[in-house]
């Protein structure tokens, strides 16, 4: 390679760099909302904490002491160029374990939030339970609708799914079964 191929491979680098480094600042800026996450909102608290380390790392991120120019040796430039090209490398490590950990956050919000729904819903089958035995109500319909909405979710509550709507839903469903039950109490 003579002297205006390493310079312009030099300067390719350095504009592969700066690509590099917005890339960052943009995945940066995008975890933002799993950055607002806090440990007692997730199953695993270590992956918030490597969450903000590895922004925290890509933060600190320097550029290389290089620069490409036409009056260097051809030495210097070829020099700067690989300087450029493993500082590239590294910002994409950086990027990576930006989105990995944020990946991380996710899924364990994810993980408790789905957890804390299906422990709800079960302790609203308890409340069920609580009322049928307390509550004294001749309107056998009531009593029936509340019987099954109970069963359902139990066994919904006993189930393994991802996400949380389903075991919401199942909670304001038998909620208002529990409701209707009680407005027929005899008092």
């Amino acid at each position: 390679m003579d002297g205006r191929e390493v310079l312009s491979s030099c300067q390719q680098s350095a504009s592969i760099y700066q690509a590099g480094v917005k890339r960052l600042e943009k995945t940066v800026a995008a975890a933002s909302d799993a950055l607002a996450i806090t440990e007692d909102q997730v199953q695993d608290n270590q992956t918030v904490q490597n969450l903000r380390t590895a922004v925290d790392a890509a933060k600190r991120n320097r550029k290389p002491d290089a620069g490409c120019n036409a009056a260097s040796f051809v030495d210097a430039n070829r020099n700067h160029d690989m300087a450029f090209t493993k500082a590239t490398q590294a910002l994409g490590n950086e990027v990576e374990n930006i989105l990995s950990a944020q990946s991380a956050v996710m899924e364990s919000k994810t993980a408790r939030d789905v957890a804390v729904a299906k422990a709800d819903l079960a302790n609203k089958v308890t409340e069920g339970q609580t009322v049928l035995g307390t509550v004294k109500s001749n309107d056998l319909t009531a009593r029936q609708d509340l019987s099954a909405m109970m069963n359902e979710a139990q066994q919904l509550a006993s189930s393994t799914l991802d996400s949380t709507d389903s075991y919401v839903t199942e909670l304001n469903k038998l909620q208002a079964a529990i409701d209707k039950y009680s407005s027929t109490a005899i008092q």
